[in-house]
């Protein structure tokens, strides 16, 4: 066990009986609501879906299919839930396949918040006729948001060469997601997730420049790292920055530090987050909406525990702080 790992002892306070026992402070708050992010069972659908790993990410030892992703969400108290584009089989549109789904979700009494496209081409890709192709393979997310009742989807502001010029071509881009989704009723987030957009004032840039109703963030508490320029911006300005234009939000969490109640250490970075002053900030915010939990921990937790750990986190500084 590394210095950063959360043992077992530590994890007794964040017990599943404990977690679905609590009383949730959220519901008695409609300013917010909790919901789970699909990635935070990575591991779970990996280990049914192989080809869906594409970074050769562990396995767990349990299967989640996809399909089931509704229940197991409500089996851990949480009524709302965030999908993954990837994790569709095939990640095609299949009407057959999102009745399915959404039948299920609703024999289980959950809600379908939004979708996360990744993985369709970058928005901001100097090539035109490659800009293109990335906004037809997203509209097709758009269809399948609608067709199971989100409210968004979710995209990544991806491009490459110049930083003034990678904003123009992802503006233009969002704006015509944007147009395509207001037909739909939907709204189209980005988050910021890697690369330029780790930097909360360039992505606001980018939803200037796609300049409409339609558009806002999807802040993620975790995601502030530049693995190209090998640099972590500051989460809580950056947080600060993106949450006015906020449409969704994602409270990412890693491990606790040892001995702490709130601060998260990225299990291969080794950067911390504080988590409560994270959603102090939120609080502060005008933000409304949905928090949506994102885990992804290591090895030594695993991911339920990870969720109800996370869960448990918000319910209490939601209580202490709003």
């Amino acid at each position: 066990m590394n210095e950063y790992s959360l043992n077992r002892r530590q994890l007794l306070k964040f017990s599943i009986a404990g977690s679905l026992a609590m009383q949730s402070c959220v519901s008695q708050n409609s300013r917010f609501k909790i919901s789970l992010a699909e990635y935070s069972l990575h591991r779970q659908l990996y280990a049914f879906n192989p080809s869906a790993n594409r970074y050769k990410i562990k396995p767990a030892k349990e299967k989640l299919d996809h399909l089931d992703f509704p229940k197991k969400a409500r089996e851990l108290g949480i009524n709302a839930v965030e999908y993954v584009n990837f994790f569709f089989p095939g990640m095609t549109f299949n009407e057959k396949y999102l009745n399915e789904l959404n039948q299920r979700a609703a024999d289980n009494g959950v809600t379908n918040v939004l979708i996360m496209v990744g993985r369709e081409g970058m928005l901001g890709d100097p090539d035109k006729s490659q800009r293109e192709k990335s906004i037809v393979n997203h509209k097709k997310w758009i269809h399948a948001a609608a067709k199971l009742g989100c409210h968004c989807i979710r995209v990544d502001a991806k491009g490459s060469g110049d930083s003034t010029e990678q904003i123009k071509n992802i503006g233009d881009s969002l704006h015509q997601l944007a147009e395509h989704a207001d037909s739909y009723n939907l709204d189209v987030t980005v988050e910021n997730h890697g690369g330029l957009s780790s930097d909360g004032n360039w992505l606001v840039d980018c939803i200037k420049a796609g300049d409409h109703k339609r558009l806002g963030t999807l802040p993620d508490f975790g995601n502030f790292y530049d693995d190209d320029l090998n640099k972590f911006f500051d989460p809580y300005q950056g947080t600060e920055t993106l949450l006015p234009y906020a449409k969704a939000l994602s409270a990412k969490t890693y491990e606790l530090l040892p001995g702490s109640e709130h601060i998260m250490v990225h299990p291969t970075k080794g950067y911390k987050l504080d988590f409560k002053r994270l959603m102090q900030i939120t609080i502060a915010s005008s933000y409304s909406g949905y928090i949506g939990i994102e885990y992804e921990g290591g090895d030594e937790i695993s991911e339920p525990e990870g969720i109800l750990m996370t869960k448990k986190l918000i319910e209490k500084y939601i209580a202490e702080l709003s």
